[in-house]
């Protein structure tokens, strides 16, 4: 009899931490609802594709998943990729780590580690860049840091704090501070 105690008195131990595990997750979870302002969506596996005047994907954003909120309007994004096309050249390839899709659309703000890479062609050399914490100004395809960035273009090497970047053509790459570079020939 006092082996069937002890086993109902370890299930029901065992039950009871589950509960308030369920319980404390479940909280955490409508607290970071609460300060975003409440989620109105959410998706799982999400897509975005803006096309051009000439029926031609221009910006292609998809994420591991999204949640829209209601209070401030931002769309936040789990592990986005990004793709800007341009016209004859490479399309340029964004990843972060997350990202805060504004209201309207035109802004996105990539967190913490961002990795841009564009393919070399006939014109232009592989580029690849590295930073954080990225405004994205998409119908300008333009981008800034107040970060550390690097800039890598084949065996070429140039690092900086701050970084403007423009996308489509010409491309227009400019550091604004402590930059230093290695170049081979």
């Amino acid at each position: 009899m006092n082996n069937y105690r002890f086993y109902i008195t370890i299930t029901l131990l065992a039950l009871g931490s589950w509960g308030i595990s369920a319980f404390l997750q479940q909280t955490e979870v409508e607290n970071f609802v609460a300060t975003q302002g409440g989620e109105e969506y959410f998706s799982i596996s999400y897509e975005k594709i803006e096309m051009g005047r000439e029926g031609q994907p221009e910006n292609i954003l998809t994420a591991d998943s999204m949640a829209h909120f209601t209070g401030s309007g931002i769309t936040h994004l789990e592990n986005p990729y990004m793709v800007m096309h341009g016209k004859n050249v490479h399309p340029w390839k964004i990843t972060s780590e997350s990202a805060e899709l504004s209201a309207d659309g035109e802004k996105l703000f990539l967190k913490g580690k961002v990795n841009i890479q564009r393919k070399g062609s006939k014109k232009s050399r592989p580029i690849v860049v590295n930073t954080s914490d990225l405004d994205v100004m998409l119908p300008k395809h333009f981008a800034q840091t107040s970060q550390w960035a690097e800039v890598i273009s084949q065996a070429n090497r140039t690092q900086g704090v701050g970084m403007k970047v423009t996308f489509k053509e010409p491309v227009h790459l400019q550091f604004l501070n402590k930059v230093k570079g290695r170049y081979n020939h």
